[in-house]
Protein backbone atom coordinates (compact mmCIF):
# COMPACT_ATOMS: atom_id res chain seq x y z
CA UNK A 1 0.00 0.00 0.00
CA UNK A 2 2.51 2.43 1.17
CA UNK A 3 4.29 1.89 -2.97
CA UNK A 4 0.93 3.02 -4.72
CA UNK A 5 0.45 5.98 -2.01
CA UNK A 6 4.29 6.76 -3.24
CA UNK A 7 3.59 6.17 -6.61
CA UNK A 8 0.30 8.47 -6.72
CA UNK A 9 2.43 11.40 -4.68
CA UNK A 10 5.39 10.98 -7.75
CA UNK A 11 3.37 11.46 -10.67
CA UNK A 12 0.66 14.12 -9.01
CA UNK A 13 4.26 16.19 -8.25
CA UNK A 14 5.46 15.55 -12.00
CA UNK A 15 2.16 17.15 -12.80
CA UNK A 16 2.28 19.95 -10.66
CA UNK A 17 5.55 20.92 -11.68
CA UNK A 18 4.89 19.75 -15.56
CA UNK A 19 1.56 21.68 -16.60
CA UNK A 20 2.46 25.21 -15.66
CA UNK A 21 5.61 24.61 -18.40
CA UNK A 22 3.28 23.46 -20.64
CA UNK A 23 0.23 26.08 -20.50
CA UNK A 24 3.44 28.50 -20.82
CA UNK A 25 5.02 27.42 -23.61
CA UNK A 26 0.97 26.53 -25.32
CA UNK A 27 0.56 30.37 -24.46
CA UNK A 28 3.31 31.48 -25.98
CA UNK A 29 3.04 29.48 -29.46
CA UNK A 30 -0.99 31.29 -29.32
CA UNK A 31 0.22 34.43 -28.87
CA UNK A 32 3.51 34.36 -31.26
CA UNK A 33 1.11 32.54 -34.28
CA UNK A 34 -1.60 35.15 -33.88
CA UNK A 35 0.68 38.20 -34.04
CA UNK A 36 2.39 36.54 -37.56
CA UNK A 37 -1.04 35.68 -38.57
CA UNK A 38 -2.18 39.12 -37.85
CA UNK A 39 1.03 40.91 -39.48
CA UNK A 40 0.74 38.58 -42.24
CA UNK A 41 -2.98 39.22 -42.76
CA UNK A 42 -2.16 42.54 -43.18
CA UNK A 43 1.02 42.21 -45.79
CA UNK A 44 -1.32 40.01 -47.85
CA UNK A 45 -4.44 42.51 -47.92
CA UNK A 46 -1.55 45.52 -48.75
CA UNK A 47 -0.46 43.48 -51.79
CA UNK A 48 -3.42 42.39 -53.31
CA UNK A 49 -4.83 45.59 -52.93
CA UNK A 50 -2.30 47.24 -54.79
CA UNK A 51 -1.59 44.60 -58.08
CA UNK A 52 -5.35 44.97 -58.19
CA UNK A 53 -5.32 48.70 -58.19
CA UNK A 54 -2.61 48.12 -61.00
CA UNK A 55 -5.11 46.16 -62.57
CA UNK A 56 -7.54 48.99 -62.31
CA UNK A 57 -5.32 51.82 -64.28
CA UNK A 58 -5.75 49.35 -67.17
CA UNK A 59 -8.71 50.19 -67.36
CA UNK A 60 -7.89 52.95 -69.23
CA UNK A 61 -6.58 50.90 -72.13
CA UNK A 62 -9.36 48.70 -73.61
CA UNK A 63 -6.47 46.26 -75.14
CA UNK A 64 -4.66 46.07 -71.85
CA UNK A 65 -7.95 45.09 -70.34
CA UNK A 66 -8.93 42.57 -72.60
CA UNK A 67 -6.00 40.94 -72.40
CA UNK A 68 -5.78 40.69 -68.85
CA UNK A 69 -9.24 39.52 -68.38
CA UNK A 70 -8.84 36.95 -71.23
CA UNK A 71 -4.82 36.02 -69.61
CA UNK A 72 -6.91 35.70 -66.26
CA UNK A 73 -4.26 37.11 -64.43
CA UNK A 74 -6.05 37.78 -61.44
CA UNK A 75 -6.14 34.35 -60.57
CA UNK A 76 -2.68 34.20 -61.32
CA UNK A 77 -2.34 36.46 -58.64
CA UNK A 78 -3.93 35.41 -56.01
CA UNK A 79 -2.35 31.48 -56.76
CA UNK A 80 1.18 32.77 -56.42
CA UNK A 81 0.52 34.72 -53.29
CA UNK A 82 -1.96 31.56 -51.98
CA UNK A 83 1.24 29.53 -52.66
CA UNK A 84 3.71 32.00 -51.09
CA UNK A 85 1.63 32.51 -48.02
CA UNK A 86 1.57 28.21 -47.73
CA UNK A 87 5.10 28.27 -47.97
CA UNK A 88 5.76 30.74 -45.30
CA UNK A 89 3.12 29.11 -43.46
CA UNK A 90 5.48 25.81 -43.72
CA UNK A 91 8.40 27.58 -43.06
CA UNK A 92 7.54 28.69 -40.02
CA UNK A 93 5.73 25.88 -38.64
CA UNK A 94 8.95 23.74 -39.95
CA UNK A 95 11.28 25.71 -38.03
CA UNK A 96 9.19 25.77 -34.82
CA UNK A 97 9.07 21.96 -34.61
CA UNK A 98 12.70 21.36 -35.57
CA UNK A 99 14.04 23.75 -32.53
CA UNK A 100 11.07 22.26 -30.26
CA UNK A 101 11.27 19.07 -30.79
CA UNK A 102 15.44 18.94 -30.96
CA UNK A 103 15.72 15.56 -32.71
CA UNK A 104 13.73 16.31 -35.77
Amino acid sequence: MPLISWIAVTLFGVALEAVPALLRRAAMALGVGAITYTGFNLLLTFLTDQIYAKFGQLGAIPLAAQIVGTMQLDMAVTNILTAMSIKMTMNLAGGTTKKTLGFV
